[in-house]
């Protein structure tokens, strides 16, 4: 990820997820990623607990399929998002 953040309001996230009832993400753990599935209604609640900490990702992660991401105390949570965006 760049140095630039790209903060994101929690209705500007929203319309960038994926449709569906279950949103995938990755976590870095050590030196692997792990993923997971969410219940939208789920992720939803979390981003809105983090509100202030919701951002764009980088060209890598975009790549990937995930550019959303979640900033937490205990490191970032990468959220898919919907092919037209971001």
């Amino acid at each position: 990820m760049s140095d630039t953040s790209h903060h994101l309001t929690l209705p500007e996230f929203t319309q960038r997820l994926p449709t569906g009832d279950v949103i995938h993400t990755i976590r870095q753990a050590e030196s692997t990623l792990l993923g997971a599935h969410w219940s939208r209604e789920d992720l939803l609640a979390h981003a809105a607990l983090h509100q202030d900490h919701l951002e764009l990702t980088g060209p890598i992660a975009t790549r990937m399929g995930h550019g959303l991401l979640i900033r937490e105390p205990d490191g970032i949570l990468f959220v898919a998002h919907a092919e037209e965006t971001p």
